[in-house]
């Protein structure tokens, strides 16, 4: 029987652009691709270089009093790195850890995930997150604990 990925279920396509081409094509594949959450930025030979986060991209968008100039400029200036690369056949719980022990401020970064030397598109932690079983109810965790009579 061939093993099947848990996380091939809820991966969602991410866009691909290389390091030179400009910050106004991120722009125009937010708008083609919403769901994605990131665009991977890829080198010559389509290995991960960085990644847009897409509402940090906006928001420096909007923020910068000369958004012609940003879009103008490579999209290797604007990109941070991929904070979390995990593989295709990683378990979910695992890929989770690994995204809350980031920085705070990229915990709820999407993750770009590899099947082999390619990228095969990038997970939400919201997604991972609905993967946990549900925490059991507070009377269950009394008994387990001896606290109820």
């Amino acid at each position: 029987m061939a093993y099947t990925s848990k996380l091939k279920g809820i991966l969602r396509p991410v866009p691909q652009m290389e390091l030179s081409e400009p910050c106004s094509q991120a722009e125009a594949l937010m708008f083609r691709y919403p769901d994605a959450g990131c665009i991977a930025v890829v080198d010559r030979v389509g290995r991960p270089a960085g990644i847009i986060v897409y509402n940090r991209f906006f928001h420096l968008l909007t923020a910068s009093r000369n958004m012609g100039y940003l879009l103008r400029q490579p999209v290797q200036n604007m990109m941070s790195a991929p904070s979390l690369v995990a593989d295709l056949h990683a378990e979910p719980e695992e890929v989770l850890q690994h995204a809350e022990n980031r920085h705070k401020i990229l915990r709820r970064d999407p993750v770009l995930v590899m099947e082999g030397e390619r990228i095969a598109g990038a997970l939400q932690i919201s997604d991972l997150e609905l993967l946990q079983p549900a925490p059991a109810p507070a009377r269950d965790r009394e008994q387990a604990a001896g606290l109820s009579r």
